[in-house]
C-alpha cells in the first residue's frame, strides 16, 4: 500500500493553502522515500503556513535588493576599490545567492500539482549551490577578520603582505574550495532532497553524519576560532594604541593626530565586520543546533522550529548592508552619493521629458496658426 503524506501549497486563485496528496512511490516523484519529509511529522496551521510564505517573501526581496545595493556601491566608487571591498563584494555575492535560492523556495509554494515542485536533478544542484555559498560566505568573512587583523596589528606592512592581486587570489580560492567540498555530495545517494520544513532544496546533513562531522570540524570550528583569536588583538591593539596616544597627546599633538585618525578608523572599520562575523554565528547558531540535535541524537523537531533556524541563518545576508549602512563610514558617503546622483539623473530626465512635451505643444500649435492663417488668406 502506497504511503501518502500532505504537503501544503498556496492555490494560486484564492490565495489559499490547499492539501495535496503527495505519493512518496518513485514512479509518481521520481524520488524515494529518503529524499523527502518525514510522513510522519504533522504539518504546522495554515496561520503558520501564511507567516511563512510572509517570511519568504519579504526575506528573498530584502536580500536580493540589500546585497545588490552593496555591490553597486562599491563597484562605482573608487575609494572602496581595496583587498576590504574584494572581500565584502564576494561575501555580497555569497548572500545574493543565498537570496536567489529563497526565490526558487517561494516558487515551490505555487507548484500546483501532484508531484514534488523540482526534478531530482534540479534538487540536487540547487542545493548544492546552496550548500557552497554558505561556506563562501564563512571563508569570507575569515577573510574579513585576517584582513582587518592585519591592518590594525601590522598597518605599516599592509600594503605590502595584501595586495589587490592576492585579494582576488583569495577569493578564487575560497569560492574553488567551497564548491570542490561539495562536489562528492552530488554523487552520493539521497544527499540532496526537497525539505517539506523549509520548503527549499538543501543538504541532507543529518543523513551524512561523517561529512557533516568533517565539515564543522575542519571549516567551520577552524574558522570560527580564527576570527576570534583575529579579533580579540584587533581590539587588544586597538585600546592599547588608544591609551598610548591619549598619554602623549599633550606633547606630540600635531604629529599624533594622522596616526591617531589612521587608528581610529581602522578600530572603527574593525567593529564593523566584528559585527558581521558575531551576527552571523549567532544567527546560523539555531540551525546548527537543530542539525545536530536530529543529526547525532534522533529527536524530532517540529516543523515550525526547523523552519524558522533556517530562515534566520538566510536572512543574516540581508543583516550585512544595514551593518554597512551604520558602522562603516565610507559606504554611508558612498550610498549617499549615489542616491544623490540617482535623484539628479531622474529630475534631468524628467526635466528633459517635460521639455519635449513643450515643444511638441508649442509646434502643434505654430502649425495650427499656419492653417489658421492659411484659411484666412485663402
Amino acid at each position: 500500500m502506497e504511503a501518502t503524506w500532505v504537503t501544503p501549497l498556496m492555490d494560486e486563485t484564492v490565495g489559499k493553502f490547499i492539501a495535496l496528496g503527495v505519493t512518496t512511490t518513485p514512479g509518481v516523484t521520481g524520488l524515494d522515500n529518503s529524499t523527502m519529509g518525514s510522513p510522519d511529522t504533522e504539518g504546522p496551521p495554515t496561520w503558520m503556513l501564511n507567516i511563512h510564505i510572509i517570511l519568504l517573501f519579504a526575506s528573498s526581496f530584502l536580500i536580493i535588493t540589500s546585497n545588490l545595493v552593496v555591490l553597486l556601491v562599491f563597484h562605482f566608487n573608487q575609494s572602496l576599490h581595496d583587498v576590504t571591498g574584494i572581500f565584502v563584494q564576494s561575501l555580497a555575492v555569497a548572500d545574493l545567492g543565498v537570496g536567489i535560492g529563497c526565490v526558487v523556495s517561494i516558487h515551490a509554494w505555487f507548484k500546483d500539482q501532484e508531484e514534488l515542485p523540482y526534478p531530482q536533478r534540479f534538487c540536487t544542484f540547487t542545493g548544492f549551490v546552496l550548500s557552497a555559498v554558505i561556506i563562501v560566505s564563512i571563508l569570507c568573512l575569515l577573510l574579513l577578520s585576517i584582513d582587518r587583523y592585519i591592518a590594525v596589528t601590522r598597518p605599516f606592512q599592509y600594503d605590502s603582505i595584501l595586495t589587490r592581486r592576492r585579494g582576488y587570489i583569495c577569493v578564487f580560492l575560497v569560492w574553488t574550495f567551497s564548491y570542490a567540498v561539495f562536489l562528492p555530495t552530488i554523487f552520493l545517494d539521497n544527499s540532496y532532497w526537497y525539505n517539506t520544513d523549509t520548503f527549499e532544496c538543501s543538504f541532507r546533513y543529518e543523513g551524512q553524519v561523517m561529512f557533516s562531522s568533517l565539515l564543522i570540524g575542519l571549516v567551520v570550528i577552524p574558522a570560527f576560532s580564527t576570527s576570534g583569536y583575529c579579533y580579540y588583538h584587533v581590539l587588544r591593539t586597538c585600546w592599547r594604541h588608544q591609551r598610548q596616544i591619549r598619554k602623549v597627546s599633550t606633547y606630540f599633538q600635531g604629529e599624533e593626530s594622522n596616526e591617531a585618525t589612521t587608528i581610529h578608523k581602522d578600530g572603527n572599520l574593525a567593529k564593523v565586520f566584528l559585527v558581521v562575523v558575531s551576527g552571523y554565528y549567532i544567527t546560523w547558531l539555531p540551525f546548527l543546533i537543530v542539525k545536530v540535535l536530529k543529526g547525532y541524537m534522533d529527536i524530532t523537531i517540529p516543523p515550525s522550529i526547523y523552519f524558522f533556524s533556517q530562515w534566520l541563518g538566510e536572512f543574516n545576508s540581508f543583516i550585512n548592508c544595514i551593518v554597512y549602512s551604520i558602522g562603516h563610514a565610507s559606504f554611508r558617503e558612498c550610498f549617499k552619493k549615489m542616491i544623490s546622483a540617482g535623484r539628479r539623473e531622474v529630475a534631468k530626465k524628467l526635466w528633459q521629458k517635460d521639455q519635449r512635451k513643450k515643444d511638441q505643444r508649442r509646434r502643434r500649435r505654430q502649425s495650427t496658426d499656419r492653417m489658421v492663417k492659411t484659411e484666412s488668406v485663402v
